[in-house]
């Protein structure tokens, strides 16, 4: 049997306000899903109750049949989202192995993949994360998250605080590592133009509520978004 992330009925608010409303949703491995929506649509508050950062006020989060579990979901959230006392290896590691410390073959392992996908980081490695950059840091969040190998990945706007010549460097690398790694990935982003060519699917959020929700084939950009589902 396929194993599937789902939220059924979900509703979602803070402070008697409802922000998500009812809200279903399948999601499957070896599929990339775009959630975009204007501000305050409940996007980031769709992830952070998908991973129970926050207690729906009904319906459910399931994987597969049964409550889902941390075991199976990678999250990149928006912000704290670093150790930044540690240095990037370390945050790395906790990444791949769920620890600080780590064997030499570990760090072996954690250093070619680095050195193959995220290059820039390479001299970094044993920075401590406060002394990076934004995007630096977020980098290395994104690193981590993709190391932790988990069947389905919530990125919650993978690219914030990155320049443009940081997007040229590594969006490339980004979409063909997250193509390869046959795992469910969830993007929420606002850059919808760098985003929708390598994902299969588009769900767009109004009011706390699904108002599109289709395959990305025939959907051109901005322009088609903006024009028919905004």
């Amino acid at each position: 049997m396929t194993c599937q992330l789902r939220t059924e009925n979900l509703c979602v608010g803070y402070g008697g306000q409802a922000v998500i409303d009812a809200i279903s949703l399948t999601f499957s491995p070896d599929e990339i899903t775009l959630v975009i929506g204007p501000n305050g649509a409940g996007k980031s508050t769709l992830l952070k109750a998908m991973v129970g950062e926050i207690k729906p006020w009904s319906g459910s989060v399931n994987y597969s049949d049964h409550q889902a579990g941390l075991e199976h979901l990678a999250y990149l959230p928006q912000a704290d989202n670093v150790f930044l006392q540690k240095t990037v290896l370390k945050n790395l590691m906790v990444g791949k192995e769920g620890r600080f410390r780590s064997t030499s073959r570990e760090r072996e392992t954690v250093e070619r993949f680095v050195e193959k996908n995220f290059p820039i980081l390479m001299d970094k490695l044993f920075t401590p994360a406060h002394r990076l950059s934004g995007g630096l840091i977020q980098m290395t969040a994104l690193a981590r998250t993709i190391l932790m190998d988990r069947l389905f990945m919530l990125l919650d706007e993978p690219t914030r605080g990155l320049s443009e010549r940081q997007l040229n460097e590594i969006f490339p690398m980004v979409r063909k590592l997250l193509r390869n790694r046959d795992k469910g990935v969830i993007i929420v982003e606002h850059k919808i133009d760098l985003t929708l060519p390598i994902c299969d699917r588009l769900v767009v959020l109004r009011g706390g509520k699904v108002s599109f929700d289709g395959p990305t084939k025939g959907i051109q950009g901005l322009r088609d978004v903006k024009e028919y589902y905004f």
